[in-house]
């Protein structure tokens, strides 16, 4: 997915709440009535995994999301790509996001005072 299409992918998760994005690190963080659930970097969507969730990705060959630190360690993240046959089908997009939703909030939401201000793009369900 295009970076372009960040607009588009929001209006196609609508149907799953109120769907944001906000700045973070040269990619978007997505949400889901306030659950970070999502990184969109280089028009990849990633979804967050846990225990709950994580095999669903390793069984398709998936792998997590990487990068290399400031100090040169490689960091890997507990996000994997979107799998493919959810790219041009709603129906399983918003299953796929749903567990990644799931995922977030058995990670539990941030108080008031964990995060900072952010600029929220929120699709137009119109």
């Amino acid at each position: 997915m295009p970076d372009d299409d960040l607009t588009w992918l929001l209006d196609r998760l609508a149907p799953l709440g109120r769907v944001s994005a906000r700045r973070m690190f040269g990619s978007r963080g997505l949400y889901c009535d306030g659950v970070f659930f999502a990184i969109y970097s280089d028009g990849q969507l990633y979804l967050k995994a846990d225990d709950g969730n994580r095999d669903d990705f390793t069984r398709l060959g998936l792998t997590p999301l990487t990068f290399q630190a400031p100090s040169g360690r490689v960091q890997v993240l507990p996000y994997y790509p979107l799998p493919d046959e959810a790219a041009d089908d709603d129906g399983a997009l918003w299953r796929w996001c749903r567990s990644a939703i799931a995922a977030g909030l058995r990670r539990g939401r941030p108080t008031p005072g964990q995060r900072g201000r952010h600029r929220t793009a929120t699709a137009d369900p119109t």
